[in-house]
C-alpha cells in the first residue's frame, strides 16, 4: 500500500468518524431533532418531517459506515452529496437567524444562531466527500 492510499483511507475514516458522531447524537434526541428541523422552517408539513427525520438519521449513519469502512466510494459520494447539499440549503435559508429550539444535533455544524462558519463546515465536508472520491477513482 503506498503513502497516498493509506491517507486517503484515514481521511475516509475520520469522515466517517464525524458522520458517525452527529447521527448517533440524532439516534439519542429524534424529538428535539424533529422539533429543530421543524424550526427551519424548509419543511412546513409535520407529517412529511415524521418520515423524512428517521431517514436522515439512518442515511447519516449509513454514510458514517460506509466512510469508515471505504469499500463503497460511489455510494459514499451519493450519500454524503445527498445529505451536506440538503444541509447546506437549511443553512443558506436560515442564515443569521436564531434559533430558540435548537437541539444542537446537528453537532458542531450547527449551533444556536446559523452564521456563514456553518455554512463553511457543511461546504467543506461536502467538498471533502466529493474530493476523496474523486482521488479514489483516480487511483
Amino acid at each position: 500500500m503506498n503513502f497516498y492510499l493509506i491517507l486517503l483511507k484515514i481521511t475516509y475514516f475520520i469522515l466517517g468518524i464525524i458522520f458517525l458522531k452527529n447521527s448517533l447524537f440524532k439516534v439519542q434526541k429524534p424529538l428535539q431533532y424533529l422539533i429543530a428541523m421543524k424550526e427551519y422552517q424548509l419543511i412546513n408539513k409535520f407529517r412529511f418531517l415524521y418520515l423524512l427525520i428517521p431517514l436522515l438519521i439512518a442515511l447519516e449513519f449509513v454514510l458514517s459506515l460506509i466512510l469508515i469502512s471505504t469499500i463503497f466510494p460511489v455510494l459514499s459520494l451519493v450519500i454524503g452529496g445527498i445529505l451536506q447539499i440538503f444541509y447546506i440549503i437549511l443553512i443558506i435559508f436560515n442564515i443569521n437567524r436564531k434559533f430558540e429550539k435548537n437541539c444542537g444535533c446537528f453537532g458542531f455544524n450547527v449551533p444556536n444562531k446559523v452564521t456563514t462558519k456553518s455554512l463553511s463546515i457543511n461546504t467543506a465536508l461536502f467538498l471533502s466527500i466529493v474530493i476523496i472520491y474523486g482521488i479514489e477513482i483516480r487511483m
